[in-house]
């Protein structure tokens, strides 16, 4: 995305009140040289009266300038004053610590302090080499560089990171070579993106070669990166919102960050009076238990209520200018039937913000106007064109990972998930793959100290009527529920006996499996639907067991429609 656009100088502004620490590890940081010793005796200098007077002043030959108009190089190059990139920092609200790094320190395991305060910043600036007595060495920039990443693809949970290498090298190509080099060779099959010749994205971390205005000979494409030390805490922050610009993310940070203002008064509403009313609650319940789960659903609705507050909103200009902001491969308006780019933009502004409702047939593109047909499917080939009109091809699943979001509950948690009502899974056999949806209701998939039956609906695939979208891998699966009494299938399942439910084991992979109590099947957990979705489905199967059926005269059926059968 353009950095000159207002929409990415407003996300740059979002991140900036998200942010909260910053750590800068550098060798040469504090490093002051010793002032040189006076030597000989400390003479007063002369007064007026004690000064000896002076002949006439000879006159001035002039003499060649010794003033040049290079930068000469600085003796230092490898330095860095903390003073002005912490005072940067502090200008944006964010707490800075400068640690100076020792030739012995070690920046990953066994934890040490350096260790522990990278693996909790929300930025981390390191230099490039340790200097030592036999030489300079960027192995250990290397090893962080790999630790971090590779700690965040394989633990829970994944923060979301920037690291930048902040260097006095002249090479800065060659450093982020190097640094590409190093993670595609260590961290196979997780792919490394490229955002540039200086930034790469692997998972959730982005990592971006700066360099020290303290050096010359560097090419202009090098210059661009490079960044004096009160500049360091913009620039950062900027590379930060780099993997956060976007319409719905700067909403998410926004909410993230007010949460966080808001924490006294979170913590007001749970404050120590209300303990002893909740253990009595505890203490009626047949299952003790059962209010311990009760405590979450409470703590997300006052974090919702503060989220839903004015402020969390995505409003038009901003919509305007992600419209203006957003880049296209290439010029998209004679592709899609307009003059001009003008004539685009002002449709696409007005369909953004006013609705497809809202516009005539004739106004949409040729392949968009059956969106506006009455009878179904409601244009079912337009709507998988309109997020390429509205975002450009770049972005082929989009609907898909929204679809996700809004249907499937997201897992941050390390612990394999227990099977429960909402669970998606997959079966595979020899006879082919079928996906089952668990209509077990939460109350009666916990607390089980004996193998248990749970009721499994059939899950058919759809790629025109779905109601659900997963994910298997890398693909993305559209699945429809079809609630009829014979697509459902009772499978008996063992508990675990520590927890009293059935868990998922889980493989070498990351995949998590439920055994069935007969050991011949084998279910592969998909995901989990969100509550409202799982009870959807679930009224949709009591809604087709709950049909009454009548031997009565055709020709009465067909007259009485007010029963709601057509």
């Amino acid at each position: 995305m353009n950095r000159e656009t207002a929409f990415f100088q407003h996300s740059v502004a979002v991140a900036a009140q998200f942010l909260q620490t910053a750590v800068v590890i550098d060798d040469r940081a504090f490093d002051v040289e010793d002032e040189p010793e006076l030597e000989g005796e400390i003479v007063a200098p002369p007064t007026p009266t004690t000064a000896e007077p002076r002949g006439p002043e000879p006159a001035l030959t002039p003499t060649p300038s010794t003033r040049s108009t290079e930068v000469a190089a600085d003796p230092e190059p490898d330095r860095l004053d903390p003073k002005p990139v912490i005072d940067g920092f502090a200008s944006h609200g964010i707490v800075c610590s400068v640690l100076h790094r020792e030739p012995n320190d070690r920046l990953v395991p066994p934890r040490n302090r350096l260790s522990r305060l990278a693996d909790v910043a929300d930025i981390l600036v390191i230099d490039w080499q340790i200097h030592r007595s036999e030489g300079e060495s960027a192995e250990e920039t290397l090893e962080l560089l790999e630790t971090a990443v590779r700690q965040n693809v394989e633990e829970t949970p994944r923060k979301l990171r920037l690291i930048a290498v902040y260097t006095g090298e002249i090479d800065l190509l060659g450093v982020a070579e190097r640094i590409q080099e190093r993670l595609e060779a260590r961290l196979r099959p997780e792919p490394v993106q490229l955002d540039g010749p200086f930034a790469f994205r692997t998972g959730a971390v982005r990592i971006v070669v700066l360099g020290k205005k303290t050096v010359a000979g560097r090419t202009p494409e090098a210059k661009s990166q490079e960044v004096d030390f009160d500049e360091l805490a913009s620039r950062t922050i900027t590379e930060f919102a780099c993997m956060t610009a976007g319409l719905v993310s700067n909403v998410a940070l926004t909410a993230l960050t007010r949460i966080r203002l808001d924490t006294h008064r979170i913590l007001d509403r749970f404050s120590p009076r209300i303990d002893a009313a909740f253990l009595v609650h505890r203490a009626l319940l047949e299952s003790q238990q059962e209010a311990d789960e009760h405590l979450a659903p409470i703590i997300a609705a006052e974090l919702q209520a503060i989220i839903q507050e004015p402020g969390t909103h995505i409003s038009d200009d901003e919509i305007s200018e992600w419209l203006i902001a957003r880049q296209m491969r290439h010029s998209t308006h004679t592709e899609w039937g307009f003059a001009a780019p003008e004539n685009e933009q002002k449709l696409l502004l007005q369909l953004c913000t006013r609705g497809c409702e809202a516009l005539a047939a004739d106004e949409l593109p040729k392949e968009l106007r059956s969106l506006k047909e009455i009878s179904p499917p409601r244009g079912c080939a337009a709507l998988d064109r309109l997020v390429e009109f509205i975002g450009g091809p770049v972005f082929p699943d989009a609907n898909e990972e929204l679809a996700m979001l809004m249907g499937l509950n997201t897992r941050y948690s390390a612990e394999p998930p227990h099977l429960t009502l909402g669970t998606v899974m997959l079966l595979d056999q020899a006879c082919g793959k079928s996906f089952w949806l668990c209509l077990q209701p939460s109350c009666d998939s916990v607390r089980l100290k004996r193998p248990r039956d749970f009721p499994l609906l059939r899950l058919s695939q759809s790629n025109d009527k779905f109601g659900i979208v997963v994910r298997v891998g890398t693909d993305f699966v559209r699945l429809r529920i079809d609630p009829r009494p014979f697509k459902l299938q009772t499978v008996s399942f063992k508990p675990d006996k520590s927890k009293d439910l059935v868990l998922a084991t889980t493989d070498e992979e990351g995949r998590h499996w439920f055994q069935s109590r007969d050991e011949t099947r084998r279910y592969q957990w998909i995901g989990e639907l969100k509550f409202e979705h799982a009870q959807r489905a679930v009224q949709a199967f009591a809604s087709q067991n709950s049909r009454v059926g009548l031997t009565e005269s055709e020709w009465q059926r067909r007259r009485d429609l007010g029963r709601g059968d057509g």
